[in-house]
């Protein structure tokens, strides 16, 4: 607007800047066309120059509408550009919403995985302790009921013993004098006993002269006991005392590894 004005004011004082003067009364004819000629010159020189002008504001009427233009376009790709911000903004907030729920439930699931191990322990430390208690409890009703037998049968043997006459003797001892197939094991039958090793061995020779399967026992005590054979049961040795008895031994006795 104030370009505007400032144009007419230009224009106006151009005109009458260039109005033709009055020439004197008298004046030379040729003085006076000069002056036409340059007033007329000077209302062209102003016209230009107002056409000038005139240019110049159009031109920045154009650049001033081109650039709105743009100013259009760069405010439309501020405004896309805000958008599209705001889209991945959004965007982040909704994948850090999900990854802290996957990171919850990731948690939720190990501590339900160590809860469920830790009573799937406990429940197999319970079932171990059960089964450990009831094979205990099974072992020791069965060691009552071995040492029972055991007592029952040796209280039985003990009996028999005692009504038969013949001794029973618990010894620990180690066999000299054996073959590979006698062992300590079973009830054997003693028909000598002696301090010194070479009466035990006449013994020896004198009984496997008469055919039998001898053997030399020697205990803790450092006594030779001469045995003239061994049976597996109490009853069948008891049976062998009294023919070992009857063939010229009646002080045969019975000897079991203690």
């Amino acid at each position: 607007m104030n370009n505007k004005i400032s144009i007419v004011l230009l224009c106006s004082l151009l005109l009458l800047g260039c109005k033709t003067p009055t020439l004197p009364s008298g004046a030379h004819k040729t003085a006076g066309e000069q002056l036409i000629a340059q007033a007329q010159k000077e209302r062209d020189d102003a016209v230009a120059q107002l056409r000038a002008v005139q240019q110049q504001l159009d031109n920045c009427r154009e650049s001033s509408a081109a650039l709105e233009v743009e100013y259009g376009k760069a405010s439309k790709q501020a405004a896309e550009c805000r958008a599209e911000l705001a889209r991945m903004q959004e965007q982040v907030t909704s994948a850090n919403a999900a990854k802290a729920r996957a990171e919850a439930d990731k948690a939720k699931a190990e501590a339900d995985a160590a809860r469920v191990a830790r009573e799937k322990a406990e429940a197999d430390a319970a079932a171990a302790r059960a089964k450990a208690e009831a094979d205990a409890a099974e072992a020791k009703r069965r060691a009552d009921e071995m040492a029972a037998r055991q007592k029952a049968q040796q209280d039985s043997i003990d009996n028999e013993a005692a009504k038969n006459d013949i001794t029973l003797r618990k010894e620990n001892f180690q066999l000299i004098n054996a073959s590979q197939d006698q062992t300590t094991e079973g009830y054997h039958i003693v028909v000598g006993s002696f301090s010194v090793e070479n009466n035990a061995n006449r013994l020896h020779t004198l009984l496997t002269e008469q055919g039998n399967q001898p053997s030399i026992a020697r205990n803790e005590s450092g006594m030779f006991r001469v045995i003239i054979a061994t049976e597996p049961t109490y009853l069948e040795a008891s049976k062998r005392v009294a023919v070992v008895r009857a063939a010229g031994y009646p002080d045969a006795w019975i000897l079991v590894h203690q």
